[in-house]
Order: structure tokens, then C-alpha cells, then sequence
């Protein structure tokens, strides 16, 4: 069955397995709703090598969903991703970053 299907492959680190239970966690689909379980699951097909996942990944680093906002790992990951359009958003991001170090810390924390 399909279910046996995405256990055996959760089983063996499968990451379409692990990134189909990270959607079901974000979307509450056959589980509970909870985005802190969808980015870990996220994370692991992530590090397993799914572009996808990586992508996805470094946008919920962006927000801070379900993990906490982190700039650094949003770049990295949407980097790695190998999507044309999420590597030109991390370009974006490091310039946007370079830009606030030059300015004061009391500009800064506006």
C-alpha cells in the first residue's frame, strides 16, 4: 500500500518519503498540524540531498517557521538548493546583509 510505501522509505531515509510527511505535518493531512515537526522532516530530506527539500528549507529558516530564524542557514540552504530563483533570493539576502553591517547598531535595530 501507499502507507507501507512512504514507512519503508522514511525507513531508509528516503527523501521524498521524509519530504511527503513534512507536507502532510505543514498541511495537517492524515496527522496533527504542527510546522515545528514539518521543518524538521524538512530538514532531514533536506540533508539527504533533495533540492526541493533544501529550498524549502532555507525559506523556512527565512521566516522562522517552524525553527527559529536564522539568515545564515536560510542562505546556505537556499544556495545548495540548486534553484535558479531561490540562489538569486540568497544573492539578495547576502547583499541585504552586507548593507546592514555598514550601518549603525541604533540603524540597524530599526
Amino acid at each position: 500500500t501507499k502507507i507501507d510505501g512512504l514507512e519503508s522509505g522514511l525507513r531508509n531515509g528516503n527523501p521524498d518519503a521524509q519530504l511527503m510527511i513534512a507536507r502532510m505535518a505543514f498541511l495537517g493531512a492524515g496527522m496533527k498540524k504542527d510546522e515545528t515537526i514539518a521543518a524538521e522532516w524538512t530538514k532531514r530530506a533536506a540533508e539527504n540531498g533533495s533540492g526541493r527539500a533544501m529550498g524549502m528549507l532555507g525559506m523556512l529558516y527565512l521566516g522562522g517557521i517552524g525553527l527559529e530564524q536564522d539568515f545564515y542557514q536560510a542562505i546556505y540552504w537556499l544556495k545548495k538548493s540548486g534553484d535558479a530563483q531561490a540562489k538569486d533570493l540568497a544573492l539578495r539576502l547576502e547583499a541585504l546583509q552586507s548593507a546592514l553591517k555598514k550601518l549603525p547598531p541604533e540603524e540597524r535595530r530599526k
